[in-house]
């Protein structure tokens, strides 16, 4: 609604945070809010009967982590991404501070070191399958490449 020699006020928050930017940049800037969301988050506890991810919440929260691929095992859904590097050292720091946070997360992942690349999978042992908790460990595992 135009009300005349002022610009239409803006519906909701997400309006007001980015009036004037391009589809592009908004779609970023959203993208970038997101996962910062899922990297501040920590890891619940998980129980047996902890409930898997819903279908629905897979797809949005596997829209947050793009670069992880949905695997499945032995009838297990899983994420996994290989990470590429120079060499073993590399690769093995890597592997190093992944490690730290899977203690850190209390959630422990596969992971496999290879000359020039780490694998890392992410699932829940406990309820066989996938848990919010393995998306959060996955885009912490993003931004460890970051630091």
């Amino acid at each position: 609604m135009m009300r005349r020699g002022l610009p239409a006020q803006p519906r909701n928050s997400a309006q007001t945070l980015f009036t004037g930017l391009s589809l592009f940049e908004f779609t970023i800037k959203t993208i970038r809010a997101v996962m910062t969301s899922l990297t501040q988050q920590s890891c619940d506890a998980c129980r047996a009967d902890a409930p898997r991810v819903t279908d629905q919440e897979r797809q949005e929260l596997h829209g947050q982590i793009p670069d992880w691929i949905l695997v499945e095992e032995d009838g297990v859904e899983k994420l996994q991404r290989v990470f590429p590097f120079g060499d073993f050292a590399e690769a093995l720091t890597f592997t190093n501070r992944v490690a730290e946070l899977a203690e850190d997360e209390s959630h422990h992942p596969a992971i496999l070191t290879e000359y020039g690349k780490v694998t890392v999978t992410w699932w829940t042992h406990k309820i066989g399958g996938l848990h919010r908790n393995d998306f959060i460990c996955a885009a912490k595992t993003d931004a460890l490449l970051s630091h």
